[in-house]
């Protein structure tokens, strides 16, 4: 099986190209890397360092929420996964079934400042949950929409996830909560999701972290 990973970048991440593609080469899977140059200042041409990957260019920058939502209309296979290019990208097995509406994995937040590990080990074991959009406590340890309310660590399936984004308006400049938001409305749309223990990706965060700096 073969998925797209879409990544969004900004001026601010640039110098984080090159770490962020070493780890994406660490995996063994097959996949379609999509990065998405949302850059106000693009003299530096990444073209021939992004030749390899499918390098898209938007008239403008749309804001987080629908830059991901263009990575997901230039992209075409069964399954996609968004992620940031100030994490950490693990290897992985795959464990995902066709007819899997969402995949949910493991990942840790390290706080550099204090060299600790912390938030991690969140999928307690691996299974099939149903999904009541209804019901914010019925999944029980894996509360998705609070415990996993980063977008991160799940891999959507692409038709769920389009019905999802046909009922939702164009958000420009949507950057504080999207993730939230965009999987309590998947859920309305997806019946059950997967849970895997292994864990996928780091972010490495410090003590001067803000919202800002994440987006």
């Amino acid at each position: 099986m073969k998925i797209d990973i879409v990544v969004c970048f900004c001026d601010k991440d640039y110098t984080l190209i090159d770490r962020f593609l070493s780890y994406i080469k660490r995996l063994t899977f097959d996949y379609q890397l999509t990065l998405i140059d949302n850059r106000v200042d693009k003299s530096i041409d990444l073209h021939e360092k992004l030749a390899n990957y499918n390098y898209l260019i938007p008239e403008k920058d749309r804001g987080l929420f629908e830059s991901r939502r263009y990575g997901f209309e230039h992209t075409n296979n069964d399954f996609i996964w968004f992620v940031d290019i100030d994490d950490e990208i693990f290897d992985f097995k795959l464990n995902i079934q066709p007819n899997d509406d969402m995949v949910l994995y493991n990942f840790k937040v390290h706080d550099l400042n204090k060299d600790t590990i912390g938030n991690n080990n969140r999928c307690y074991t691996n299974r099939i949950y149903k999904i009541d959009p209804n019901n914010d406590s019925q999944i029980g340890y894996v509360n998705y929409y609070f415990m996993h309310d980063g977008i991160w660590n799940k891999i959507f399936n692409r038709k769920t996830l389009k019905k999802c984004y046909d009922s939702i308006p164009y958000l420009e400049n949507f950057f504080i909560y999207e993730d939230l938001f965009l999987e309590k409305h998947f859920s309305y749309f997806a019946s059950t999701f997967r849970t895997d223990t292994q864990c996928i990706y780091q972010w490495n965060m410090t003590t001067t972290y803000e919202i800002k700096d994440h987006m």
